[in-house]
């Protein structure tokens, strides 16, 4: 999740949003299912990566520099979901 790593890396925020932009143009091109942010949530817990009861995630300082953390806010999760989602049902076909 871009929006998610570029709360976490505020150094490289500039490159993560190039980055973004980037990818919500390509959205268009994956296929469309209708999704809420509640769903995504649910099919979270299930995610290989979950580490007992802590949810890890695999972000980016800048394109090509993965990390793993599992201390994000869940605030932060949620909303970046949200606008990851936004952009997918606005544009995905």
């Amino acid at each position: 999740m871009i929006e998610l790593s570029s709360r976490v890396s505020k150094s490289a925020r500039r490159a993560l949003e190039v980055y973004f932009e980037l990818v919500s143009a390509f959205v268009s091109y994956v296929p469309h299912f209708q999704l809420n942010r509640s769903e995504v949530l649910e099919a979270m817990q299930l995610d290989k990566k979950r580490s007992g009861s802590k949810q890890r995630f695999v972000l980016l300082h800048r394109p090509g520099r993965p990390f793993i953390t599992d201390t994000l806010k869940a605030t932060d999760v949620k909303d970046a979901l949200s606008v990851a989602l936004k952009v997918y049902n606005r544009t995905g076909v």
